[in-house]
C-alpha cells in the first residue's frame, strides 16, 4: 500500500497501537498515512468516557494528544502535524477539551529508497486540507464525499 487515509476512526478502536502497527506493516517503504482524529487536551471524566453519544462522536475513546502521538511513534512512524483545529471544540463539541489533529505519518524508507519529493507531499496536503488542487471542476461536496464518504460529521475535515 502506498497511502492510507483515515478520518476520525482510529480513536474508536480499543487498541490504537495495533491499528498503527498494522498500517505500518502494510505500507510500502516510504509509504504515507494521512490521519484526522479527535484528541483530548484534558482528561475526560468517567461519566464522559462512558457516554454513548461521546463515544459515537469520536470523543469518548479519544486519547490525550501526547499519548496519541507517542503511539504513532511507537508503531514506527515518523510524523508531521499538518493542522491542529481547536475551534472544533466550540463548533461541534460544546466546548469540551478536544481538538481535531491532522497528521501525515511516514514509514521509514529501506536503504536506497527515497521519500516522495516534498512538493508532491505539500500538494497532497493542500488538496487534503483545503480541497484546492483536487479535481477543481468537482464541487467541494463531491471532493469531500470521495475522500470521507458516509461520515456523519466532519471531525474537523474541511
Amino acid at each position: 500500500v502506498d497511502i492510507i487515509i483515515s478520518n476520525c476512526v482510529i480513536n474508536l478502536a480499543r487498541d490504537e497501537l495495533s491499528v498503527y502497527r498494522d498500517a505500518y506493516r502494510v505500507l510500502k517503504s516510504g509509504g504515507r498515512m494521512y490521519v484526522s482524529d479527535i484528541v483530548l487536551l484534558a482528561e475526560l471524566t468517567t461519566e464522559q468516557r462512558a457516554n454513548e453519544k461521546l463515544i459515537a462522536g469520536c470523543v469518548g475513546g479519544a486519547l490525550l494528544k501526547d499519548e496519541y502521538l507517542a503511539i504513532v511513534e511507537k508503531a514506527g512512524f515518523e510524523y508531521e502535524i499538518l493542522m491542529e483545529d481547536r475551534d472544533i471544540s466550540k463548533s461541534q463539541y460544546e466546548g469540551m477539551p478536544v481538538m481535531s489533529l491532522k497528521l501525515a505519518a511516514y514509514k521509514k524508507e529501506s536503504r536506497g529508497q527515497k521519500r516522495a519529493p516534498v512538493h508532491r507531499i505539500n500538494l497532497l496536503r493542500r488538496s487534503w486540507i483545503s480541497g484546492r488542487n483536487f479535481p477543481g471542476t468537482w464541487p467541494l461536496e463531491r471532493r469531500r464525499s470521495l475522500l470521507w464518504p458516509g461520515h456523519g460529521h466532519s471531525c474537523g475535515m474541511p
